[in-house]
């Protein structure tokens, strides 16, 4: 077969009629060949678009019924069969630093380091815990974690160990990163419960350790009641009562009162380890 295509490129190069035929045979194969990959691409596109319409509308609670869930989940051949944790990745400060980049190439690298963090995560996820399903939101991706229930508490330990894999990742690309994780719940009608646990969990992760944290909403006690009213006009007003005179003195007098404070409470009231700090 090779012989025979020599033969044909050789009668081509010596018959000015058949190499215009042939020239114009590659354009036309050309020509198909990028219709056909415009074509799959925009598939691909629309159905990433539906996948990810689908997967924010179970987080958000925008489903009506267990039905419509499973009618919807055979489109992408998926099957909710175990129970489920949402699991949140969210970058340090990404958005900060998206603002402090001038030039648009810089913007493009900084983009193409997010999607190389979330690529590395979804792979490790969905290699450990097949069936996970995923979808982002500008600096957050959001992944649904399939966990075998007959061994929760080993899956738990082992998800922990990959979000930690997770954050080194970051890491090395230049960038720290918050995972939060919700509880489990066995029905996929009850995920959005575990994304909302998931997003408390960032949030008090970033206030009590200050972000590159796994944190677990299960494991947060009473922080989870602290959140709840965390920012709020009654917290400001309950803090300005206990600790405005100190403040308002540190501010008069150029002193270290409340960071003081700090230390001693971070050091759970060990006198001696605030010292030091």
């Amino acid at each position: 077969s090779h012989r025979l295509f020599g033969y044909i490129i050789t009668d081509i190069s010596k018959n000015t009629h058949l190499e215009d035929f042939f020239n114009i045979a590659v354009e036309h194969a050309a020509t198909v060949l990028t219709l056909d990959y415009q074509k799959q691409t925009l598939r691909r596109q629309i159905e990433s678009r539906y996948r990810d319409l689908f997967v924010q509308d179970l987080i958000l609670d925008n489903v009506q019924s267990l039905e419509e869930i499973e009618n919807r989940a055979s489109h992408f051949g998926w099957k909710f069969e175990t129970a489920l944790t949402a699991v949140l990745v969210d970058i340090d400060d990404f958005k900060l630093k998206t603002i402090q980049t001038i030039s648009r190439k810089d913007q493009y690298y900084i983009e193409d380091i997010k999607d190389s963090i979330f690529h590395s995560a979804v792979q490790k996820l969905n290699h450990y815990f097949p069936g996970s399903i995923y979808t982002s939101f500008s600096d957050v991706l959001i992944c649904l974690v399939a966990l075998q229930q007959n061994n929760i508490n080993d899956a738990m330990q082992q998800l922990e160990n990959i979000c930690d894999e997770i954050r080194g990742k970051s890491i090395d690309k230049g960038f720290t990163a918050t995972i939060g994780i919700g509880n489990y719940y066995p029905s996929v009608m009850d995920v959005h419960k575990s994304y909302k646990e998931a997003q408390k969990a960032v949030k008090l992760a970033r206030m009590q350790y200050k972000g590159n944290r796994t944190v677990f909403y299960s494991e947060l006690g009473a922080y989870r009641l602290l959140g709840s009213i965390y920012g709020t006009e009654e917290a400001h007003e309950f803090c300005q009562h206990y600790l405005g005179k100190i403040i308002e003195y540190d501010k008069r007098h150029n002193t270290e009162l409340m960071l003081t404070l700090w230390s001693i409470v971070k050091h759970d009231w060990n006198l001696k380890s605030s010292a030091e700090e």
